[in-house]
C-alpha cells in the first residue's frame, strides 16, 4: 500500500509544477477555449486554456511506469497505456478546437469510435494475456472475469 501513497503524493508535485509551466505556455500559444457565440451564459471562459490533461496525464504516467513496473506490476504498463491512449482521444479533440478555433473536436460519433477502439483493443490484449482478476479495493479479495473482462 505503500507504493500508491508514493505515486500518488509524486504525481501530485509534478503535476503542479507542470501546471505552473505548462499553462503561461498554453496562454501564450493562445491554446483557448474558444466559445459557442450563442451561449452567454459560457462568454466568461472564453480564452481559457485547453489540453490542461498534459499535465495531469505525463506525469503520473511516468510515475506509474518508473514506480510499477520496477516493483513488478506488470499490469500498470497496460493500464498507463489505456489511460495514455484516452488521453489521446481528448489531446485530439482539444487540438482540433484550438487549431481551427471552433468550439467543437471531434465529433460525437468520432469520439465514441476512438474511444470503443482502444476499448476493444486493451480488452482483447488484457483477456489474451490474463488480466483478468479485478481486485476489489481495501479487502484484498479479487474476482476472476475471465472472458466477462473482455465484453
Amino acid at each position: 500500500m505503500k507504493i500508491y501513497l508514493w505515486v500518488f503524493l509524486i504525481s501530485l508535485v509534478l503535476t503542479v509544477i507542470c501546471g505552473f509551466a505548462v499553462i503561461p505556455a498554453l496562454k501564450k500559444l493562445k491554446a483557448g477555449q474558444s466559445i459557442l457565440h450563442y451561449v452567454k451564459e459560457h462568454e466568461s471562459k472564453g480564452g481559457t486554456p485547453t489540453m490542461g490533461g498534459i499535465f495531469f496525464i505525463i506525469p503520473a504516467a511516468a510515475v506509474i511506469l518508473s514506480f510499477c513496473v520496477k516493483s513488478g506490476f506488470r499490469n500498470a504498463a497496460v493500464i498507463c497505456v489505456t489511460g495514455l491512449s484516452f488521453g489521446l482521444v481528448g489531446f485530439l479533440d482539444d487540438f482540433i478546437k484550438v487549431k481551427f478555433r471552433r468550439n467543437e473536436g471531434l465529433k460525437p460519433y468520432q469520439k465514441i469510435f476512438f474511444q470503443l477502439s482502444v476499448a476493444v483493443i486493451i480488452s482483447a490484449y488484457a483477456c489474451l494475456h490474463g488480466y483478468t482478476q479485478l481486485i476489489l479495493p481495501f479487502s484484498g479479495r479479487t474476482w476472476e472475469l475471465g472472458g466477462w473482462a473482455f465484453i
